[in-house]
């Protein structure tokens, strides 16, 4: 009896998993919550404490290559991924001073695909859910869900968009936790404007290519610079305290020398400076020797 077709059912029939596999059609790549269950028992405990307790945590998932991490990072974002917002960074470049901007455009991108509720797709992004959230600090959205939110603002004309535009940033501007620039704010703002969505998302993801129509567009000068990518990276976790945590999935670093470590262990830094970010690394045996040596978090 031929077996080629059922083959797709072997969770461990790749030793390795990549962006198409995490962000895919999930029938694509089986996975089974029994196998290594302690381990990803411990870590939806850590995503809650972390969820509870609002600050950030820093977890290695280290084993041989088919020792089953792959599939555990593929049950975190197949059955879990409700819990925290799920991001998945993997093989950084090698331009080590491109670290930052690639971290950062990698978490954008996640978070601008579908929330999901009750394993349903809604409407809307995720971070247009974060921005939603900061609507729920005014009075005009106060205590009012994300549906209801959502449906609220369908109805708004763009016309009213300013005036509650400044109301947001006003409230924002009593927060002493948020420390985000004016541009920053504006553009994060924008995400709500559907013809402006894109390109906010874009030039918020750290995008250095963007033409100087596009940045018009937004009312953005310039693209971010590193001082303004490490202070948006360090406000997510402010901005998700209340509906986060953000899940950063670090795999495939196998390439990853000396002088990139240290640059990760700096965004480590900045992450504990914020709150509200689990960090799983995933690394081989002999890698973690060489992250464990560096790394002082």
């Amino acid at each position: 009896m031929p077996i080629e077709k059922y083959l797709h059912l072997n969770p461990f029939i790749k030793t390795y998993i990549n962006e198409d596999d995490i962000w895919g059609n999930e029938d694509d790549f089986e996975t089974v919550s029994s196998i290594n269950k302690e381990v990803l028992d411990t870590l939806c405990k850590d995503i809650e404490e972390v969820r509870n307790q609002l600050h950030t945590r820093v977890r290695f998932l280290v084993g041989s290559s088919g020792s089953g991490k792959s599939h555990i990072i593929s049950c975190l974002k197949r059955y879990h991924s409700q819990e925290a917002y799920f991001t998945y960074i993997s093989n950084p470049p090698l331009q080590h001073w491109e670290l930052g901007r690639y971290v950062l455009q990698k978490i954008i991108w996640a978070l601008g695909k579908q929330a999901r509720e009750d394993g349903n797709a809604l409407e809307y992004s995720q971070m247009r859910q974060i921005v939603y959230a900061l609507l729920m600090q005014t009075k005009r959205f106060s205590r009012k869900p994300f549906d209801k939110i959502h449906k609220k603002w369908k109805k708004i004309k763009r016309k009213h968009y300013p005036k509650i535009f400044r109301e947001t940033m006003e409230v924002m501007g009593k927060r002493s936790d948020l420390k985000l620039t004016n541009m920053i704010t504006k553009v994060l703002l924008s995400i709500l404007d559907h013809e402006k969505e894109s390109l906010a998302l874009e030039w918020l993801s750290g995008s250095s290519s963007m033409s100087d129509k596009d940045l018009e567009i937004i009312d953005a000068g310039e693209p971010m610079s590193n001082a303004e990518i490490k202070l948006f990276m360090t406000a997510l976790g402010y901005l998700t305290k209340d509906i986060g945590p953000i899940l950063i999935v670090l795999d495939q670093l196998d390439r990853m020398k000396n002088e990139h470590i240290e640059i990760f262990e700096t965004i480590l830094f900045d992450l504990f400076d914020s709150t509200n970010f689990y960090v799983v690394i995933s690394l081989l045996d002999d890698a973690f020797d060489t992250w464990s040596t560096h790394l002082t978090v």
